[in-house]
């Protein structure tokens, strides 16, 4: 989501008072059999998205740096990746590169971005694109979000996870980055509070120390202790089980897609809520040379493997997705339909060597 419309979106949020979040996610990183796998609940108002295949060695400037004393964010991708992308090409809600290295995001209101300072800007969204871009492990990763501020105020958290099982929270509070890691993260779920208030919560309930019985209801503090309760009690060994999991914290009507990323083998399985047959992405079977170029699919295409499918990047695919995108979210469907047109560019100024 280019920056302008982000400054738009905001207005009209902060206007409207939406009460709740607007993406109740639930994540969870599990030891699985074959190396550790990440769980992903997408929650939202619609669910249509492209999955992407973003090349390694596209040379990228984000959209913004437009205030006073701020810079863009120029960077070229070390790591092909796959996102999916419901604002436009280049501004995922998460993905997987070929190192393994997985970025979600999750809603969190009280989210406080830093302010300006000396380093360059990237958008809210390409803030995920950035460190998948540019990043193989989790410490790469962390290195990397502290080289780059957030211009925007959509209150967001992230988990991230890589290939060696490693797994942190990072978050923006009182205008600084808060990461919880290893010792300080000792269950990998992740909702909508800040991880540390979710943590604190886990003592009043059986299994983690305390009397109350696990609590149902799809509120963050009941998703985040099932989940935690699912990864203590008999944590997801495979795909299927970690499936079964997201549906145990998983909202009817609310949740419409589940991702589970299997990071040392790189396979991605997901499904959604209007097109449940399960499929799979094998990063191994994707060319991310530069010179094979963007591609994508529709979110709902097809059952199985699919890491042959995908159609070559085209504006008016991307446009559509937009315009869509902007119709259907509540605080963004003010904006006239020529603002998708032009964001719709934005895939343009990426080049190859």
């Amino acid at each position: 989501m280019s920056a302008p419309v982000l400054r738009q979106a905001v207005a009209a949020l902060l206007a409207a008072s939406l009460a709740g979040p607007a993406l109740p996610c639930t994540t969870f990183v599990s030891a699985g059999h074959d190396g550790p796998l990440f769980g992903r609940n997408y929650d939202f108002e619609f669910g249509e998205a492209l999955v992407v295949v973003n090349p390694r060695g596209l040379r990228k400037s984000s959209d913004t740096g437009a205030g006073a004393g701020e810079r863009a964010a120029r960077w070229t991708a070390r790591h092909g990746s796959v996102t999916f992308n419901q604002f436009g090409v280049g501004y995922p809600t998460g993905g997987i590169n070929e190192a393994g290295l997985v970025v979600e995001l999750l809603w969190l209101d009280g989210t406080h971005y830093p302010d300006g300072d000396h380093r360059p800007t990237v958008a809210t969204l390409e803030f995920i694109q950035y460190l998948l871009d540019t990043s193989g492990t989790l410490d790469e990763a962390l290195a990397a979000a502290a080289e780059v501020r957030i211009a925007g105020r959509v209150p967001l958290h992230f988990l991230l996870a890589d290939a060696q099982g490693g797994a942190a929270s990072v978050e923006f509070l009182a205008g600084r980055m808060v990461v919880h890691r290893g010792e300080r993260m000792p269950v990998k779920v992740l909702a909508n509070d800040s991880y540390q208030s979710s943590v604190a919560q886990l003592a009043q309930y059986r299994g983690f120390g305390g009397s109350q019985p696990l609590p149902a209801g799809s509120q963050s503090p009941a998703r985040f202790v099932r989940a935690a309760a699912g990864l203590q009690d008999g944590p997801p060994d495979n795909p299927g089980q970690a499936l079964a999991l997201l549906d145990q914290v998983a909202q009817p009507g609310a949740t419409h897609w589940q991702i589970v990323y299997e990071m040392r083998r790189g396979v991605v399985h997901y499904r959604t809520a209007s097109h449940r047959p399960l499929r799979q992405l094998r990063l191994a079977a994707i060319d991310f040379h530069c010179n094979a170029g963007l591609r994508l699919m529709d979110i709902d295409t097809g059952e199985g493997d699919l890491s042959q499918r995908w159609v070559p990047y085209r504006r008016e695919l991307n446009e559509a997705q937009l315009r869509t995108a902007y119709r259907k979210t509540s605080f963004l469907r003010h904006l006239p339909p020529e603002v998708a047109a032009r964001d719709a560019e934005a895939p343009e100024r990426m080049r190859c060597p």
